[in-house]
């Protein structure tokens, strides 16, 4: 095992007669001035999920001063646990613990997850921690947070490769054009980005270790997945398995202890590389038809500032596991890592490791001489730090190396490939009593160009369905002639007489050739024109040929006191608007919003039958919990699902748990 390299400031950095502050991310990953955290809505009931909601970040004072703090301020659902030193002492250090504190996804502006299925149900909060200092080289430093929520864990709620490499990670490494959701393949492989094609690989430097680090673990919750090496025609050697319980966050633990799942091995010969049963070298796979059995990717890690990090490598793996009779969704984030100290043994070239101007970073990186305490001594990842997106690092050049080595070669800058956008990027239209009710949307180029551009064009069923609720391609291909600029999709959309809720389905583009993809998505919503609301303002009525009973929800009071001690039993009125002619069935459940499911309220689900000539009303209670702790008021929903023989005026109400301590 090796030990890791590390990053010790140089005696000549040091603020002398003054206070100086060095930070320190105790994650290691993405780096010293930046955190990443996971949080999920509605964890996994039979494996409840382990996620990354908090994080260390170490501040020491490494000046001959006082180092003091103020001003700290956050943007984003970001907090302090306990509280924020006001100062320390010279030589001294203290760590402060964040918390993500996201109750729900963020606006939505495009797609983030990995799935065309759930747009809306993950996305990213990108935030910062803010504060002043008295060190005169560093009077405000301000890390950079960003956190992923998530409704459900799994169900395609889980962030895309893209999103977690570009957006929370913020490396600059080319996974695919912008916004690309699944990095599809047919039968053969069919690369993308920076991605470099090896199935084996040398250690770069013999003198040192190779270090595996896992970065991201998105699969079936509670399967401990393992990762091994193996030399070229070799037996597989296991480097390490995550816990099984952390199958749906970034920066998983190591089973069996509370480190970051990482591990280290040395070895002269070739080798490659296997992830559960994937392995790196596409013909030992057993779905060849599946992208030819390409289910490792490798791609070279870019720092913050885009310059590539040398003999370093995302490894990225996808299940070849059919959904539901269909391919694999090909999302390429079931297991990330990065890879150090590696080149591709088949003499495949990485792109140029470029190198930054001589500018000295506000605040250098802490990393101790000693593995850091999360991280296990025995498997320590070794990942360079980061520099801060606003100063590049320092670059030194060693003595040896005379004056007259040539630069790298300039960075060549290609020309800007024009942008395909669809618009409008959501649109509503209501349904007919008769006929259909056009759908157009624009698919437009950003300028003309001198030669032919195309994209590809699917459509998603998110409620409503293609052949029963609306007409049109599952798919297709649009082509630009040289110097057009506009293209339309168009759709139909089918009338009925019956009361329904309202449904969506997507449309979204992806492909592109000779071009980048800008707006991906559109949310087309129809409008059912089965329930139409009384003049007044009160209960809904069907429609004129309608035929199904109207069921709606209510909160009996809008918020119950929680109690000291024992439960309070929170009433919820469901209600059918008429004696149905046949059997209505439904099922409930109470889910977590601000309060929590087990700790605040019991968890409560079920099902409700409405019979012919029986009552129009049910009630649904909850049992809220009482305690003696002054907190905020916090909600909770309890939804209906699952309807039969009858549709939803509204499907969800919410519960208002009111503090009762001081």
């Amino acid at each position: 095992m090796s030990t890791p390299r590390c990053v010790v400031e140089t005696l000549e950095c040091r603020q002398l007669l003054s206070a100086s502050l060095q930070v320190e991310n105790l994650d290691v990953i993405p780096g010293y001035e930046r955190m990443v955290f996971t949080k999920i809505g509605n964890p996994d009931e039979t494996t409840p999920n382990k996620v990354k909601e908090t994080g260390v970040l170490k501040l020491r004072n490494i000046g001959d001063e006082p180092l003091t703090f103020s001003n700290i301020t956050f943007s984003g659902p970001f907090k302090v646990v306990g509280s924020f030193p006001t100062s320390i002492a010279p030589g001294g250090s203290a760590e402060v613990t964040l918390q993500f504190t996201a109750t729900s996804t963020p606006t939505y502006t495009y797609n983030q997850t990995s799935g065309i299925t759930e747009p809306r149900r993950g996305g990213a909060h990108i935030g910062s921690l803010t504060f002043k200092t008295n060190d005169p080289a560093n009077p405000t430093f301000t890390e950079g947070l960003a956190g992923w929520y998530q409704v459900y864990s799994e169900r395609n709620n889980e962030p895309g490769l893209q999103t977690i490499v570009n957006l929370l990670l913020d490396y600059k490494t080319v996974i695919a054009p912008p916004k690309t959701v699944l990095l599809e393949q047919a039968d053969t492989p069919k690369y993308y980005g920076e991605e470099v094609v090896s199935a084996y690989w040398n250690r770069a430097n013999p003198a040192k270790s190779v270090s595996v680090r896992q970065i991201a673990a998105y699969h079936g919750q509670g399967n401990d997945v393992p990762i091994y090496w193996h030399s070229q025609g070799g037996a597989n050697n296991l480097l390490f398995r995550h816990d099984g319980a952390a199958s749906q966050t970034l920066l998983p633990n190591i089973l069996g202890g509370t480190g970051a799942a990482a591990g280290s091995f040395s070895t002269n010969s070739t080798f490659g590389f296997r992830v559960d049963n994937s392995y790196s070298d596409d013909t030992r796979n057993k779905k060849p038809e599946y992208g030819g059995g390409h289910e490792i990717r490798f791609f070279p890690v870019r720092d913050h500032f885009g310059n590539v990090l040398a003999n370093t490598y995302f490894l990225v793996q996808d299940y070849a596991v059919p959904v539901n009779g269909s391919p694999p969704n090909f999302d390429f984030q079931d297991n990330l890592y990065i890879v150090t100290n590696i080149t591709p043994a088949n003499g495949a070239v990485p792109p140029p490791v470029t190198v930054p101007p001589v500018v000295p970073p506000v605040v250098p990186p802490t990393v101790p001489p000693e593995v850091p305490p999360t991280v296990p001594p025995t498997v320590p990842p070794v990942v360079p730090p980061t520099v801060p997106p606003t100063v590049p690092p320092v670059v030194t050049v060693p003595p040896t190396v005379p004056p007259s080595v040539p630069p790298p070669p300039p960075i060549v800058i290609e020309p800007v490939p024009p942008t395909i956008s669809l618009s409008p990027p959501a649109m509503s239209v209501v349904e007919g009593l008769k006929g259909k009710q056009k759908v157009e949307l624009t698919i437009s180029l950003s300028q003309p160009v001198s030669y032919k551009t195309k994209v590809r064009f699917s459509t998603t069923d998110i409620e409503a369905k293609r052949g029963s609720d609306y007409t049109g391609k599952a798919t297709g291909v649009i082509k630009f002639g040289v110097g057009q600029t506009t293209k339309t999709i168009k759709m139909l959309v089918k009338s009925d007489k019956v009361a329904e809720a309202s449904e969506s389905f997507m449309v979204t583009l992806s492909e592109p050739s000779n071009a980048q993809i800008g707006t991906a998505q559109s949310t087309v919503t129809i409008q059912d024109n089965g329930v139409q609301p009384t003049t007044g303002g009160g209960k809904a009525i069907p429609a004129e040929g309608t035929d199904l009973p109207i069921v709606s929800i209510t909160s009996a009071v809008p918020l119950l006191a929680e109690g000291n001690t024992g439960v309070q039993l929170y009433a919820f009125n469901v209600a059918v608007d008429r004696a149905p002619l046949k059997k209505v069935t439904l099922k409930y459940a109470a889910a977590s919003g601000t309060a929590t499911k087990g700790s605040d309220f019991k968890p409560k689900s079920g099902s409700l039958v409405f019979a012919p000539g029986g009552p129009t009303t049910r009630t649904i209670t909850v049992a809220v919990k009482g305690d003696t702790v002054a907190e905020p008021d916090e909600a909770f929903i309890v939804s209906l699902f699952a309807i039969k023989n009858g549709v939803f005026a509204t499907d969800s109400a919410q519960g208002i748990i009111q503090n009762d301590d001081a």
